[in-house]
């Protein structure tokens, strides 16, 4: 007998023996077979609507039939810390939809469910029955392909209202999902978060998991009274202390105290929204006045004194932030509370639950004299990320996942609003960093997606695939496109009618484009709508080059198709719009002649081409597409117009705003990888870059380009190549590390910028550099947070005993509880020359009561893969050799197993790239086979490593001929 099916017999069975349960089992899978083969006809009467349920549809289909609705739940949850365990029961009120219903379907997973009771509640002349109508459930049962809990019923049922009451308890575990233990160093500390977005509130309660089927929420949580800290997403309005009651009435000696915590109901919400947090932390908290003078209370929750040291910062921004986001939705927050928890193991940055947002430590907690400078704009994203989710997420939420782009790419986009107006510096830079060179990561190979997909292509168990860098990060830079395009007053005026028309509802992208084409007039304006100009970017992948050429001596041509990096095993993907869009260009023409700047706006739409005409064209004038960077496209300028555009550039820099130098940069590198453009241009553009620009972005958006081809050339093998390509540039490296690291500036972009010199000095073995980092290890001075990494990765790498300055950095790694110490002893556990030692790293891992399993997939990928040709050569082999068993190891943290494998097959060596596809490709026994939901993210690593290769093939002899 199979254990799995005996396991799933004793979820809805109670607690049986062993025994009993095999026998359960048994006639379990007899009944079993029966239901799978029934049809269920229901024809009573001439007119009563016939409704046939086949199980082997609802068997199929990974989504509810939407003829039940729920509007109202009632839980109450036990919560047992201390046994490692929950339990619960509840009231689901929901309308039933058509006539002639036989069973209820809705979802629960990994929970023994031991009653479900349902009545009939529908109300009569408006008044509801003194003895709800009970029904028989004579059976239910769960369906674990869909997560499903099937309620049967001994009689058909008709439109009306009904309540269904459930029973239930489970385990509490160590994880990343439902509602899980975080990994804390201590025999006597425990926190209890949550996590359920996108389908893992069906862990901890029955409930319709779907998005658009939003409810209110009543909630009650019963917890022993050693947890003081204990909070859901809205308002505790009631606390009672029960003197020894116990939790467990299945244990006679079971005298605790339990306190139990009743809170205000909640608004209208979807269930991937629910969170709760029980523990033992501390708050700090302020208050703000809404739009309509609601006092709104902010508290901030952290172990230990985290919350009373570290979070002054976060405080602070959120008060201004709500307060922005109130004044650019035109709604006010719609709640009373807004608790923001750090907690120590979570995967993501951040997830928005409503009132109750939950962070991983080290994207709350900001301490000016411990932490890195970079964690303070990683702390202002990351809050304003999540508050601008109150309104876009949970206010107005997708229909289904296949919008997620909706949610993601509104809410990094109104980051970018609020945080230009909180930040203590120019934040346009910034932006340009988070929103458009992070889409262009993904967005260039054909294993991209378009931003919205088919409703029908994505099943609720694999919506954690989409969220990625489409939709967080070109979703906000398509709208970014669409502000502008709309001008900004006329997008805001939308965006305020959207919330107010969709409000505790659900919205797709079509209904966006009609309310913001009402409210900005385009389509009378243009002449074709601006859903019709929209989809064309978010239905199809990739974004197009935009090509400008001198026609005659008057006028210049540009013409547009699709960007794409392929290779040889690139396979395109149809496109609705063959990919062609509708373009907005913004562009200016300089002429020398008359010393003055003319300005086009225009449309280059499918299919056609745009003339632009000019009076006259000499030496001396020069053409810029993509006015302040607010385009989704690459620009290609003839050579006789590049030459032109740069020639300017170096005499006269400062005509072009920091994000115009960002596209320039980005473009060169992304047409020279496509094999546009000659690596003469990268080449042109960096030396420009890096001798006229004191801009923090620039600076650092030029270094990381420097030092992406020493890697690339790295991993060629052919050491002469490499010495060419840093001899360009390592003395300028000097010479820049002289003037910024005795900087003792306070200005956050100026300390940003001293840190990354130091750091891609360091990489780049700059002598200077490494002398430094040296004279501060051997200091007794403390070494600044921002200089720590770097100083620690170079200790690490010229140790002559590399094994005990391993040993000791591991040492403190394990011992500290502080996260952002752990982010900078991981770089440098990575630096070591020894590959044994780099193979304990991987162990290490591994091994979940050394390292959190979440955190230590993320260092494999992120941290030891990248640290070296020889940490890529160690990190691909043991992921081909352990593949199974990696998976095993972090089973069910999706995110950082997506993450490893785009990861660690981006940096494979070129040697063993065939043996790495075939691992993963075989039809028969190949990793996909097993594992489907990795398939795109291994897709974007491979895309990543055949384009490495293709470059070295074709641009290593053009970098050992250069001639500077």
């Amino acid at each position: 007998m199979d254990n799995k099916f005996v396991r799933k017999v004793r979820r809805f069975t109670g607690s049986l023996s062993r025994d009993t349960a095999i026998v359960s089992a048994v006639v379990g899978l007899l009944l079993f077979v029966t239901f799978v083969t029934t049809v269920v006809i229901v024809t009573e009467g001439a007119n009563r609507q016939e409704v046939i349920y086949d199980a082997a549809v609802w068997r199929d289909q990974p989504r509810l039939s939407h003829f039940a609705i729920p509007y109202q739940y009632n839980i109450t949850l036990t919560v047992d810390v201390s046994k490692d365990t929950f339990g619960g029961v509840e009231d689901i009120d929901f309308n039933v939809t058509e006539n002639g219903v036989s069973l209820i379907i809705l979802h629960a997973r990994n929970l023994n469910i031991t009653s479900v009771e349902l009545a009939n509640i529908t109300m009569i002349d408006g008044k509801q029955k003194k003895e709800p109508e009970k029904i028989s459930v004579p059976r239910f049962h769960p369906w674990s392909p869909h997560s499903y809990l099937v309620v049967y019923l001994d009689k058909y049922i008709d439109k009306g209202s009904y309540r269904m009451s459930l029973k239930w308890h489970s385990a509490l575990k160590k994880g990343y999902t439902g509602l899980y233990l975080n990994d804390i160093k201590s025999d006597d500390e425990k926190l209890v978060s949550s996590q359920f977005q996108a389908s893992h509130a069906r862990e901890v309660f029955p409930c319709f998991d779907e998005p658009d089927l939003k409810a209110v929420f009543y909630m009650t949580i019963e917890v022993e009274s050693t947890y003081k800290t204990v909070l859901w997403n809205t308002k505790e309005i009631k606390t009672v202390r029960v003197p020894g009651r116990g939790l467990n009435s299945s244990l006679a000696d079971d005298k605790r105290d339990v306190v139990v915590h009743e809170f205000e109901k909640s608004p209208v919400m979807s269930s991937y929204l629910v969170a709760f947090v029980i523990g033992n932390l501390n708050a700090v908290n302020t208050t703000y006045t809404s739009q309509k003078g609601r006092e709104v209370i902010i508290r901030v929750w952290g172990r230990d004194d985290l919350a009373k040291e570290n979070s002054a910062y976060a405080l602070n921004i959120s008060k201004g932030t709500l307060m922005i986001f109130e004044e650019l939705y035109d709604e006010e927050y719609p709640l009373t509370k807004c608790d923001m928890v750090g907690v120590p193991s979570f995967q993501a940055g951040a997830m928005e639950n409503w009132g109750l947002i939950i962070y991983r430590e080290s994207y709350l907690f900001y301490n000016k004299k411990t932490d890195k400078t970079s964690v303070k704009g990683d702390v202002n994203l990351v809050v304003a990320h999540e508050l601008a989710h109150m309104w876009f997420g949970n206010l107005v939420t997708m229909k289904w996942w296949n919008d997620i782009w909706l949610n993601e790419g509104f809410a990094t986009y109104a980051q970018g609003l609020a945080t230009t107006r909180t930040a203590d510096w120019d934040n346009q830079g910034f932006l340009m960093e988070e929103f458009r060179k992070r889409a262009l990561m993904i967005d260039v190979f054909t294993s991209s997606r378009p931003a919205s997909l088919p409703e029908s292509s994505v099943n609720p168990d694999e919506a954690h695939n989409y969220f990625d860098n489409i939709a967080y990060n070109k979703g906000a830079t398509i709208l970014n496109q669409l502000d502008v395009v709309l001008k900004g007053d006329n997008f805001k005026a939308g965006l305020g009618r959207y919330i107010d028309t969709f409000k505790n509802n659900n919205a797709n992208q079509t209904q966006l484009w009609e309310i913001l084409d009402a409210a900005s007039n385009f389509t009378a304006e243009n002449n074709f709508t601006l859903g019709s100009f929209m989809d064309t970017w978010t239905l199809q992948m990739n974004l197009p080059v935009v090509s400008i050429e001198k026609l005659t001596g008057k006028k210049f041509i540009l013409s547009q198709k699709r960007f794409v990096i392929k290779d040889e095993y690139s396979k395109d993907s149809p496109s609705p719009y063959n990919y062609q869009w509708y373009v907005p260009i913004k562009a200016r023409f300089y002429t020398s002649r008359t010393n003055r700047t003319y300005s086009y706006n225009a449309w280059l739409k499918p299919d056609s081409e745009l003339i632009l005409d000019v009076d006259s064209f000499s030496d001396g004038d020069f053409w810029f597409i993509n006015n302040n960077g607010d385009g989704y496209y690459i620009t290609r300028y003839s050579l006789e117009l590049w030459d032109g555009l740069i020639a300017r550039i170096e005499n006269n820099l400062n005509d072009f705003s920091v994000r115009e130098q960002l596209i320039l940069l980005q473009d060169t590198d992304y047409l020279v990888k496509a094999g546009y453009y000659p690596i003469d241009h990268q080449i042109q553009i960096l030396n420009i870059m890096f001798n006229n620009s004191n801009n923090y972005n620039v600076l650092k958006e030029t270094m990381a380009q420097i030092y992406e081809i020493h890697g690339k050339l790295e991993k060629s093998a052919n050491e002469t190549v490499v010495e060419k390509w840093d001899g360009l540039w390592n003395a300028r490296f000097g010479v820049l590390a002289k003037r910024y690291l005795k900087d003792n500036t306070d200005d956050y972009a100026l300390k940003l910028l001293r840190s990354s010199v130091f750091r891609y000095c360091s990489r780049l073995a700059v002598e200077y550099c490494t002398s430094e980092a040296k004279t501060m290890w051997n200091n007794t001075v403390v070494i600044h947070p921002d200089y720590k990494s770097t100083v620690y990765v170079v200790t690490m790498r010229e140790a002559e005993n590399q094994q005990k300055q391993w040993e000791d950095f591991q040492k403190i790694f394990l011992a500290t509880k502080l996260e952002s110490e752990q982010d900078i002893l991981k770089d440098a556990l990575a630096a070591t020359t020894d590959k044994q030692l780099i193979e304990r790293y991987i162990d290490m891992c591994m091994n979940s009561s050394m390292i959190q399993p979440g955190e230590g997939l993320y260092i494999m990928g992120r941290t030891i893969a990248p640290a070296s040709p020889m940490s890529a050569n160690t990190s691909t082999w043991f992921m081909l050799n352990n593949f199974d068993k990696i998976m095993e190891t972090f089973k069910g943290i999706d995110l950082a197993r997506r993450d490893y494998v785009q990861r660690v097959v981006s940096v494979a060596p070129q040697e063993i790239l065939e043996k790495v596809f075939k691992k993963f490709e075989d039809p028969t026994d190949g990793y996909l086979v097993k594992y489907k939901d990795l398939r795109n993210d291994y897709l974007a690593g491979k895309s990543e490593a055949l384009s490495r290769n293709n470059w070295i093939s074709k641009y290593q002899n053009d970098i050992l001929n250069y001639s500077s």
